[in-house]
């Protein structure tokens, strides 16, 4: 009898406790028979915590498939598998030209991202009325330049309705891309007084002030890097990021160094041994050409650079075309690099700074012989760079320092290329100085391409 009313017990509780099993389980969309493994929340911590580690990454990823493998229906796991390919796929940020605009783009692995889309495009189909899913859509389109997307999965999550702050992160980054700064720092501004915890969201948004030429009250962007080193003191990037800022913006190259070492000391990564190599290179630089060290402590100093990175040519292009580097140049040159020495795609300093605008730049590197004539193996000069981007000053200091006016790449000329980006003024200016000026036999190398 005493073993009967157990059984019975048993049952009774069985059948109490599956009725509440199908309410738990379809908010996440699993299956009501039995309830399953569900890692999501412990995913989405590991993923919130990663900071370069591949073991992190792993350890979230083998949580994830066990969590759809149980349900290949939960939309919050594969909203977080999403964020782990963007995460796993990220290689690292390069200057390009996006839509006339010279942007820090991020880099990924062919492939990432479109895993991203498509893994969030399913978890919205199971759930269509998933706003945080769109918003992390937004994101991956911004990654993948596709604007117009990008600012429909982010309208689509507003009309949703949703407290999630990374609403506002996500319009900043898409807003900064479109060259809407102002829009894209009150965003950023939105978050920091939303009193958000958020590690990883508030060190965004401080970094979105940098990025976007920060306003008041968080126009020091020193300040605004130690503030972030205080949140998130163990963050490698971040600490590299703050050494090249103290190499190029400041030219405190000692302080540099130190940041630079910091971060590899917390995580030893391929970008922060590139940095600190590129901080070692203009300390030495520094103690030569502006006589504040002896020749040993600089050949110390470059012999350490030389170590982790040994292309000077690469040095030369990219480095050499960055403000306050005029000591680097010349230190270059000393060890018998060309001031037109050549990037990957055969660009040159002095081309490099045209596209960006840097007058300051472009009159040092002249001033030390650059080629204002050199062609890239695209076909570009520093002159149509700069028409194409419309820096008038530059295509002036150009044009003063024995650039050719009739250059073209292809069937297009200086002023063909500033009309059609719309620089009207100086596609004006162009065409009268052209008109005006005696023709000169072109290159054969201009408007070639290899």
């Amino acid at each position: 009898m005493g073993n009967s009313r157990i059984l019975f017990l048993i049952i009774v509780l069985t059948s109490f406790l599956s009725v509440f099993q199908p309410v738990a389980a379809q908010e996440t969309g699993q299956s009501s028979s039995t309830k399953e493994f569900d890692g999501t929340e412990r995913a989405r911590d590991l993923l919130d915590t990663w900071r370069g580690q591949r073991k992190v990454l792993n350890e979230a990823k083998e949580i994830l498939d066990q969590t759809l493998k149980a349900n290949p229906n939960n939309y919050k796991a594969l909203k977080e598998l999403a964020r782990y390919y963007v995460k796993k796929g990220f290689i690292n940020k390069k200057d390009m030209e996006v839509e006339g605009r010279i942007l820090s783009v991020s880099q990924f692995e062919p492939g990432s991202l479109e895993s991203a889309e498509s893994t969030l495009k399913k978890a919205l189909s199971i759930k269509p009325d998933y706003a945080e899913g769109y918003i992390l859509l937004g994101h991956v389109y911004t990654k993948q330049l596709k604007f117009k997307l990008a600012r429909e999965a982010l309208t689509k999550a507003e009309s949703i309705g949703t407290n999630d702050p990374w609403l506002h992160m996500n319009w900043a980054e898409l807003l900064g891309s479109t060259g809407e700064k102002e829009a894209a720092t009150n965003r950023c501004m939105q978050v920091i007084k939303s009193g958000t915890t958020d590690k990883a969201l508030l060190m965004s948004a401080y970094g979105g002030l940098i990025g976007h030429h920060e306003m008041k009250p968080y126009n020091n962007a020193n300040d605004i890097y130690k503030k972030m080193m205080e949140i998130d003191p163990k963050n490698a990037w971040l600490r590299g990021n703050y050494a090249d800022f103290l190499r190029i913006q400041l030219g405190a190259y000692d302080e540099s160094i130190k940041y630079a070492r910091e971060a590899l000391r917390i995580m030893d990564y391929g970008v922060g041994r590139q940095i600190l190599a590129n901080c070692l290179y203009a300390k030495s630089a520094d103690l030569v050409i502006n006589h504040k060290g002896t020749e040993n402590e600089a050949q110390k100093c470059f012999d350490e650079a030389f170590q982790i990175n040994p292309h000077l040519d690469l040095v030369m292009a990219y480095q050499g075309s960055l403000p306050n580097t005029l000591a680097l140049v010349k230190y270059l040159i000393t060890k018998g690099i060309s001031v037109d020495a050549r990037a990957e795609d055969g660009s040159t300093a002095l081309m490099i700074a045209s596209n960006r605008g840097r007058n300051d730049v472009v009159l040092a590197l002249l001033s030390l012989g650059a080629d204002p004539n050199a062609v890239a193996q695209t076909g570009w000069t520093a002159l149509l760079g700069a028409a194409d981007h419309g820096h008038t000053e530059v295509f002036k200091t150009l044009l003063a320092h024995g650039a050719n006016p009739h250059q073209r790449i292809n069937s297009w000329d200086a002023a063909a290329l500033a009309q059609a980006k719309g620089h009207t003024k100086l596609a004006q200016f162009i065409k009268q100085y052209t008109s005006n000026a005696t023709p000169k036999p072109l290159s054969p190398e201009i408007g070639k391409k290899d």
